[in-house]
Protein backbone atom coordinates (compact mmCIF):
# COMPACT_ATOMS: atom_id res chain seq x y z
CA UNK A 1 0.00 0.00 0.00
CA UNK A 2 1.41 3.13 -1.04
CA UNK A 3 -0.46 6.40 0.56
CA UNK A 4 -1.78 9.66 -1.84
CA UNK A 5 -0.47 12.69 -1.05
CA UNK A 6 -1.26 14.22 -4.06
CA UNK A 7 -2.67 14.34 -7.52
CA UNK A 8 -2.28 10.43 -8.92
CA UNK A 9 -3.38 8.00 -11.40
CA UNK A 10 -3.32 4.52 -12.20
CA UNK A 11 -4.83 3.78 -15.27
CA UNK A 12 -5.44 -0.02 -14.97
CA UNK A 13 -1.88 -0.60 -14.45
CA UNK A 14 0.21 -1.45 -11.55
CA UNK A 15 2.38 2.13 -10.33
CA UNK A 16 3.81 1.16 -6.90
CA UNK A 17 7.74 0.54 -6.89
CA UNK A 18 10.31 -0.19 -4.63
CA UNK A 19 9.08 2.70 -1.86
CA UNK A 20 5.79 1.45 0.04
CA UNK A 21 4.16 2.53 3.01
CA UNK A 22 2.71 -0.87 3.90
CA UNK A 23 2.51 -4.71 2.43
CA UNK A 24 1.66 -8.19 3.20
CA UNK A 25 4.78 -10.15 4.76
CA UNK A 26 5.10 -12.53 2.29
CA UNK A 27 4.98 -10.31 -0.43
CA UNK A 28 8.71 -10.27 -1.43
CA UNK A 29 9.49 -14.01 -0.53
CA UNK A 30 6.38 -14.81 -2.92
CA UNK A 31 7.37 -13.03 -5.97
CA UNK A 32 11.43 -14.45 -5.05
CA UNK A 33 9.23 -18.46 -5.44
CA UNK A 34 7.58 -17.90 -8.74
CA UNK A 35 10.63 -16.52 -10.25
CA UNK A 36 9.26 -12.67 -10.57
CA UNK A 37 12.22 -11.56 -8.61
CA UNK A 38 15.57 -12.42 -9.75
CA UNK A 39 18.23 -13.18 -7.63
CA UNK A 40 20.40 -9.96 -6.98
CA UNK A 41 17.37 -7.71 -8.17
CA UNK A 42 15.84 -5.14 -5.57
CA UNK A 43 12.09 -5.79 -5.29
CA UNK A 44 10.00 -3.56 -7.35
CA UNK A 45 6.25 -4.74 -6.74
CA UNK A 46 5.03 -3.18 -10.50
CA UNK A 47 7.68 -4.85 -11.85
CA UNK A 48 7.37 -8.24 -10.34
CA UNK A 49 3.93 -8.50 -10.32
CA UNK A 50 2.68 -6.82 -13.47
CA UNK A 51 1.30 -8.75 -16.62
CA UNK A 52 3.16 -7.74 -19.50
CA UNK A 53 0.54 -8.85 -22.05
CA UNK A 54 -2.22 -6.61 -20.43
CA UNK A 55 0.22 -3.86 -18.92
CA UNK A 56 1.23 -3.52 -22.76
CA UNK A 57 -2.08 -4.11 -24.69
CA UNK A 58 -3.89 -1.97 -22.14
CA UNK A 59 -1.61 1.12 -22.68
CA UNK A 60 -1.54 1.65 -19.62
CA UNK A 61 1.87 3.74 -19.27
CA UNK A 62 0.60 6.45 -21.87
CA UNK A 63 -2.71 6.91 -20.14
CA UNK A 64 -1.14 7.13 -17.01
CA UNK A 65 0.93 10.01 -17.87
CA UNK A 66 -1.95 11.82 -19.88
CA UNK A 67 -4.12 11.26 -16.56
CA UNK A 68 -1.14 13.01 -14.62
CA UNK A 69 -0.88 15.71 -17.16
CA UNK A 70 -4.58 16.50 -16.13
CA UNK A 71 -4.18 16.53 -13.45
CA UNK A 72 -1.22 19.17 -12.95
CA UNK A 73 -2.89 21.40 -15.65
CA UNK A 74 -5.85 21.55 -13.08
CA UNK A 75 -4.03 21.40 -10.35
CA UNK A 76 -5.78 24.42 -7.75
CA UNK A 77 -8.71 24.20 -9.60
CA UNK A 78 -10.04 20.73 -9.40
CA UNK A 79 -13.49 20.46 -9.72
CA UNK A 80 -16.55 18.33 -10.74
CA UNK A 81 -16.62 19.31 -14.21
CA UNK A 82 -12.65 19.22 -14.67
CA UNK A 83 -12.93 15.93 -13.27
CA UNK A 84 -15.29 14.96 -15.97
CA UNK A 85 -13.75 16.40 -18.69
CA UNK A 86 -11.03 14.30 -17.57
CA UNK A 87 -12.63 11.05 -18.18
CA UNK A 88 -14.23 12.13 -21.37
CA UNK A 89 -10.82 12.80 -22.51
CA UNK A 90 -9.30 11.27 -26.10
CA UNK A 91 -6.16 13.19 -25.81
CA UNK A 92 -4.86 16.51 -28.22
CA UNK A 93 -6.64 17.02 -31.38
CA UNK A 94 -9.66 15.22 -33.54
CA UNK A 95 -10.45 12.26 -32.29
CA UNK A 96 -11.30 9.08 -34.52
CA UNK A 97 -12.26 5.70 -32.62
CA UNK A 98 -10.89 3.50 -35.50
CA UNK A 99 -7.75 5.28 -35.92
CA UNK A 100 -5.48 3.36 -33.46
CA UNK A 101 -4.89 0.15 -32.28
CA UNK A 102 -3.85 0.13 -28.79
CA UNK A 103 -6.17 1.15 -26.16
CA UNK A 104 -4.16 4.17 -25.51
CA UNK A 105 -6.84 7.04 -24.86
CA UNK A 106 -8.36 8.04 -21.22
CA UNK A 107 -11.84 7.71 -22.41
CA UNK A 108 -11.56 3.84 -24.16
CA UNK A 109 -14.04 2.59 -27.00
CA UNK A 110 -13.32 -1.28 -27.79
CA UNK A 111 -12.40 -1.42 -31.53
CA UNK A 112 -10.86 -4.30 -32.37
CA UNK A 113 -10.46 -8.26 -31.46
CA UNK A 114 -6.60 -8.27 -30.92
CA UNK A 115 -5.64 -5.18 -28.76
CA UNK A 116 -9.15 -3.21 -27.41
CA UNK A 117 -11.55 -6.03 -27.37
CA UNK A 118 -11.21 -5.45 -23.40
CA UNK A 119 -10.37 -2.11 -23.33
CA UNK A 120 -13.09 -0.10 -22.72
CA UNK A 121 -14.43 2.43 -20.02
CA UNK A 122 -17.43 0.34 -18.53
CA UNK A 123 -18.44 2.82 -15.55
CA UNK A 124 -17.12 6.32 -14.81
CA UNK A 125 -17.60 7.78 -11.29
CA UNK A 126 -16.38 11.34 -9.82
CA UNK A 127 -16.66 11.90 -6.30
CA UNK A 128 -17.54 15.49 -4.89
CA UNK A 129 -16.50 15.06 -0.82
CA UNK A 130 -16.92 18.17 1.32
CA UNK A 131 -17.35 18.19 4.41
CA UNK A 132 -20.90 19.11 4.64
CA UNK A 133 -21.99 16.90 1.44
CA UNK A 134 -20.80 13.79 -0.33
CA UNK A 135 -21.91 13.82 -3.87
CA UNK A 136 -21.32 10.80 -6.36
CA UNK A 137 -21.58 11.76 -10.67
CA UNK A 138 -21.94 8.27 -12.49
CA UNK A 139 -23.06 7.74 -15.74
CA UNK A 140 -24.35 4.41 -14.74
CA UNK A 141 -23.11 3.70 -19.02
CA UNK A 142 -20.22 2.57 -21.09
CA UNK A 143 -18.31 5.54 -22.55
CA UNK A 144 -18.47 8.92 -20.54
CA UNK A 145 -17.73 10.96 -23.78
CA UNK A 146 -20.90 9.79 -25.28
CA UNK A 147 -23.19 9.35 -22.05
CA UNK A 148 -24.69 12.07 -19.03
CA UNK A 149 -22.84 12.00 -16.11
CA UNK A 150 -26.10 12.17 -13.30
CA UNK A 151 -26.11 12.75 -9.07
CA UNK A 152 -26.01 9.69 -6.45
CA UNK A 153 -26.25 10.25 -2.83
CA UNK A 154 -25.77 7.18 -1.11
CA UNK A 155 -26.45 8.99 2.99
CA UNK A 156 -29.66 6.78 3.16
CA UNK A 157 -31.32 7.78 -0.12
CA UNK A 158 -33.21 5.62 -2.73
CA UNK A 159 -31.23 4.49 -5.47
CA UNK A 160 -33.00 5.38 -8.97
CA UNK A 161 -34.06 2.63 -11.11
CA UNK A 162 -32.15 1.95 -13.42
CA UNK A 163 -33.98 -1.06 -15.04
CA UNK A 164 -32.44 -4.91 -14.93
CA UNK A 165 -28.94 -5.95 -14.58
CA UNK A 166 -27.63 -5.86 -18.21
CA UNK A 167 -27.27 -9.36 -19.69
CA UNK A 168 -25.26 -10.13 -22.71
CA UNK A 169 -27.93 -9.24 -25.09
CA UNK A 170 -30.05 -6.26 -26.10
CA UNK A 171 -32.58 -5.38 -23.58
CA UNK A 172 -34.06 -1.44 -23.98
CA UNK A 173 -35.28 -1.36 -20.22
CA UNK A 174 -31.30 -1.86 -19.20
CA UNK A 175 -29.74 1.46 -18.75
CA UNK A 176 -26.35 0.32 -19.93
CA UNK A 177 -27.65 -1.22 -23.15
CA UNK A 178 -30.45 1.83 -23.37
CA UNK A 179 -27.49 3.98 -23.75
CA UNK A 180 -25.28 1.41 -26.00
CA UNK A 181 -27.63 2.50 -28.58
CA UNK A 182 -26.49 5.92 -28.83
CA UNK A 183 -22.77 5.08 -28.09
CA UNK A 184 -22.27 2.81 -30.95
CA UNK A 185 -24.17 4.88 -33.02
CA UNK A 186 -21.72 7.65 -32.45
CA UNK A 187 -18.96 5.71 -33.15
CA UNK A 188 -19.94 5.30 -36.01
CA UNK A 189 -19.29 9.05 -37.50
CA UNK A 190 -17.76 9.92 -33.76
CA UNK A 191 -17.02 13.99 -34.24
CA UNK A 192 -19.95 14.70 -36.69
CA UNK A 193 -22.33 12.77 -34.36
CA UNK A 194 -21.17 13.92 -31.07
CA UNK A 195 -21.18 17.38 -32.01
CA UNK A 196 -24.90 17.11 -32.62
CA UNK A 197 -25.49 17.35 -29.24
CA UNK A 198 -22.26 17.42 -27.22
CA UNK A 199 -23.34 21.19 -26.06
CA UNK A 200 -26.71 20.32 -24.84
CA UNK A 201 -25.24 17.37 -22.78
CA UNK A 202 -22.59 19.59 -21.79
CA UNK A 203 -25.84 22.43 -20.68
CA UNK A 204 -27.48 19.87 -19.03
CA UNK A 205 -24.99 18.29 -16.57
CA UNK A 206 -24.08 21.83 -15.77
CA UNK A 207 -27.82 22.32 -14.58
CA UNK A 208 -27.72 19.27 -12.12
CA UNK A 209 -24.05 20.60 -10.91
CA UNK A 210 -26.15 23.97 -9.81
CA UNK A 211 -29.07 22.02 -8.65
CA UNK A 212 -27.05 19.47 -6.51
CA UNK A 213 -24.83 22.26 -5.18
CA UNK A 214 -27.53 23.54 -3.04
CA UNK A 215 -30.45 20.27 -2.77
CA UNK A 216 -30.87 19.73 0.35
CA UNK A 217 -30.94 16.04 2.40
CA UNK A 218 -34.84 16.02 1.67
CA UNK A 219 -34.35 17.21 -1.96
CA UNK A 220 -31.66 15.01 -3.51
CA UNK A 221 -33.56 11.78 -3.85
CA UNK A 222 -36.09 13.37 -6.23
CA UNK A 223 -33.48 15.14 -8.00
CA UNK A 224 -31.16 11.71 -8.63
CA UNK A 225 -34.88 10.37 -9.85
CA UNK A 226 -35.32 13.07 -12.09
CA UNK A 227 -32.05 13.10 -13.02
CA UNK A 228 -31.52 9.11 -14.28
CA UNK A 229 -35.15 9.65 -16.19
CA UNK A 230 -34.51 13.01 -18.32
CA UNK A 231 -30.96 11.14 -19.39
CA UNK A 232 -32.98 8.76 -20.99
CA UNK A 233 -35.15 10.96 -22.73
CA UNK A 234 -32.44 12.79 -24.11
CA UNK A 235 -30.50 9.78 -25.32
CA UNK A 236 -33.63 8.27 -27.48
CA UNK A 237 -33.62 12.08 -28.86
CA UNK A 238 -30.57 12.03 -29.23
CA UNK A 239 -30.09 8.88 -31.27
CA UNK A 240 -33.02 9.82 -33.57
CA UNK A 241 -30.93 12.78 -34.47
CA UNK A 242 -27.76 11.34 -34.87
CA UNK A 243 -29.41 8.06 -37.10
CA UNK A 244 -30.74 10.75 -39.71
CA UNK A 245 -26.65 11.36 -40.34
CA UNK A 246 -24.69 8.79 -42.28
CA UNK A 247 -21.92 6.53 -40.76
CA UNK A 248 -18.37 8.27 -41.96
CA UNK A 249 -17.04 7.13 -45.20
CA UNK A 250 -13.95 6.68 -43.95
CA UNK A 251 -14.35 4.37 -40.94
CA UNK A 252 -13.14 1.29 -42.48
CA UNK A 253 -15.31 -2.25 -43.24
CA UNK A 254 -13.73 -4.66 -40.15
CA UNK A 255 -14.04 -1.67 -37.43
CA UNK A 256 -17.74 -0.91 -38.72
CA UNK A 257 -18.57 -4.87 -38.31
CA UNK A 258 -17.26 -4.95 -34.95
Amino acid sequence: MDQIRDGYAISNGLTIGEAYDRAHPDLIDTARKRGWLKKGEDFHFARCYSDWFFTTFSACRTREAAAAGLLDRHRGNLGVTEAVSMLRSHGEGEYRPDGHFLGNRLCAHAANPLARNATQTTGSLVAHLTAAKRTFWATGTAAPCTGLFKPIWLDGGRFPDIGPVPGARFDSTALWWHHERLHRSVLLNYTRRLDIYAGERDRIESAWMAEAETAGADEQSALSASAFADARKHTDGWVEQIQALPPSSSTGWVYGRY
